[in-house]
């Protein structure tokens, strides 16, 4: 997904209907608080990458 990937294209990766793949972003949205995959992408960017670099410390690797 964060390649930008369609829920399609996940499926076929994963081997999973795309339904399968719908159900399971719907799950991850609504866990991390979010409701689409942007959203997702930038909640995972600032807690994980831009917290630490605005606070001097490494980012992960």
């Amino acid at each position: 997904m964060a390649q930008g990937l369609s829920t399609k294209q996940i499926a076929g990766r994963l081997h999973l209907s795309s339904h399968t793949v719908q159900d399971r972003l719907k799950s991850i949205f609504a866990k991390s608080g979010t409701g689409s995959r942007g959203e997702l992408i930038a909640r995972l960017f600032f807690d994980h990458y831009a917290g630490p670099l605005t606070l001097g410390a490494p980012a992960h690797s």
